[in-house]
């Protein structure tokens, strides 16, 4: 619709008796219009033919809707709010999944610290072990060789009373052997006495 066309709508509108009551205005729904107009088709211009037709209860409904406060009637912004939309949602979901491979992070890294704290404390009980056995089997070679030197001892003391007990039997067999010489001694002089002895008949 040119610029003819668009007049032609203008006068076919005042035509219509506007309601009574209301603070509208041919200017007001003209400015309105073409308004509209720029808003709806970018650059209204000479050679566009893309216009539709509005009728009054179409118009009415526009108007209604311009003048709605509530409402913000802006131009086709060629889905870029869908973009930033979706270019949000994107970053939302990067950051998200950063912040979950964070907590992976942090949990792997929370892992591997009690899974080397675990090694140490393994290690270290090992290690106590080690020296517990190590003082153990010190102490035990100790036991063993205190257990040696007291059985030393007493073999020494043993032969000592072996000793002592073959000297002391010894003497009194000596004793024994020396009385008994004297004794057989003493018999053979007797005998060598008596015979001695003149015979009487």
């Amino acid at each position: 619709m040119g610029i003819e066309g668009f007049e032609r709508l203008c006068n076919t509108l005042k035509t219509c008796t506007l309601r009574t009551g209301t603070n509208y205005s041919w200017t007001n729904i003209i400015s309105t219009v073409s308004s509209l107009a720029h808003e709806v088709f970018n650059d209204f211009g000479k050679y566009k033919s893309t216009f539709p037709p509005f009728d009054k209860r179409k118009l009415d409904c526009i108007n209604g809707l311009k003048n709605d406060s509530s409402i913000c009637i802006t131009r086709p912004d060629k889905d870029r709010h869908a973009l930033a939309a979706m270019k949000l949602n994107l970053e939302l979901a990067k950051i998200e999944r950063e912040q979950q491979t964070e907590a992976l992070q942090q949990q792997k890294e929370a892992l591997q610290i009690k899974k080397e704290e675990s090694a140490l404390k393994k290690e270290e009980q090992e290690r106590e072990a080690a020296l517990k056995k190590e003082e153990q089997e010190r102490e035990a070679a100790l036991q063993r060789e205190r257990e040696r030197e007291q059985l030393e001892a007493r073999k020494r003391h043993l032969e000592m009373q072996r000793e002592h007990d073959k000297k002391q039997a010894d003497s009194v067999l000596e004793y024994h052997r020396q009385e008994l010489d004297l004794e057989t001694t003493h018999h053979t002089q007797r005998q060598q006495a008596t015979a001695s002895l003149p015979v009487s008949f």
